[in-house]
């Protein structure tokens, strides 16, 4: 928690660290759906079969997808010049929220990313089945 309020674009922030542009990457479940249905993270046609198919994930394969995205969101993070908060923003709290939800038809025409988009949609975030409560 800590971490993402610490990445949030609000002025004044919500929470002051000492260096909040050298934390790691927020990979959650809304940027692994992202990175999944845009493109931006390619799998393997037998795990893209599973998530297709819904349940839960293996832990392995939920563990490649989240630092596939992490891979993404550096790139992303690299070509943009966002900071890690801004990008965050940008991705969940702008295309995930409005135009690509996993509880709603994706706004696939109406979204900004259209034009770079592969258009996935029917993929989404892994389930894992965890005991980290």
């Amino acid at each position: 928690l800590a971490q993402a309020l610490l990445n949030r674009p609000e002025d004044p922030p919500l929470l002051k660290g000492s260096d909040p542009e050298n934390l790691g990457n927020i990979i959650d479940p809304q940027m692994m759906k992202l990175a999944l249905r845009t493109g931006g993270l390619e799998i393997r046609p037998e795990d893209e079969r599973r998530l297709k198919r819904g349940g839960f994930t293996p832990h392995d394969i939920v563990q490649l997808i989240r630092e596939g995205t992490n891979d993404w969101f550096t790139l992303l993070r690299s070509y943009t010049n966002y900071s890690i908060g801004e990008l965050d923003y940008h991705l969940w709290g702008n295309i995930g929220r409005k135009f690509c939800r996993s509880t709603a038809p994706p706004k696939c025409d109406e979204c900004p990313l259209s034009d770079v988009c592969v258009k996935k949609i029917e993929l989404s975030s892994p389930k894992e089945r965890t005991t980290f409560y």
